[in-house]
């Protein structure tokens, strides 16, 4: 072999070695697809000490995924894996998520499940969310997913005590009319899949 030969080897081994060890990072990660065919992995969220803390649902075509696999990869190799190489590797993994990945409704922020019981997403490090119903409401881990994005922060967790009539001293409106309105709107904006009007407020 030429020197040309042998670094053109040399080369196609790394590439392969890279993608064989991105697979095995991601192997026993949960794979989603959604009614759009949009792909998904749900991926473990750790503290400092290497704890998982939570799990966090992210399009795998998408920065998010791209810093997280190349911040995995790095901590468990001390490199990053090249560009090229991990591009091919985002390709494998969203055919396979369209191949063998799990049917399901994934939802931004709210949610609703089949007995009508609606989740807020807390996007907290412990993966809370808030189950509301007739009932009244909780604050737990439960099965639904919900879509991660960059810009989606996490909630603060909710009080018992409240009084949603407290707003109103915030509000200077001009009649009992307008207000009921307004408290209308404002239940109504937590119920997923549902015609809602525009709020305009003026002054």
């Amino acid at each position: 072999l030429n020197s040309n030969q042998a670094t053109n080897q040399n080369t196609n081994k790394t590439k392969i070695s890279q993608a064989r060890r991105l697979v095995e990072l991601v192997q026993n990660f949960n794979l989603f697809v959604d009614d759009n065919k949009v792909a998904y992995i749900e991926i473990i969220i750790y503290d400092q000490y290497y704890t998982e803390i939570g799990r966090k649902l992210i399009r795998i075509r998408s920065e998010d995924f791209k810093e997280y696999i190349n911040a995995v990869y790095y901590q468990n190799f001390y490199r990053y894996p090249q560009r090229n190489v991990l591009e091919s590797f985002t390709s494998h993994l969203i055919y396979r998520a369209k191949q063998e990945g799990t049917l399901v409704e994934i939802f931004n922020r709210l949610g609703i499940d089949k007995d009508g019981n609606i989740y807020i997403d807390l996007a907290n490090g412990a993966d809370e969310s808030v189950r509301i119903n007739k009932s009244g409401w909780v604050v737990g881990r439960f099965p639904v997913l919900f879509a991660r994005y960059s810009h989606t922060a996490s909630l603060p967790l909710p009080q018992a005590g409240g009084n949603l009539l407290d707003l109103l001293s915030f509000t200077p409106l001009k009649n009992s009319h307008e207000e009921c309105l307004l408290m209308s709107w404002l239940v109504a904006s937590l119920i997923p899949d549902i015609d809602r009007c525009f709020l305009l407020l003026e002054g």
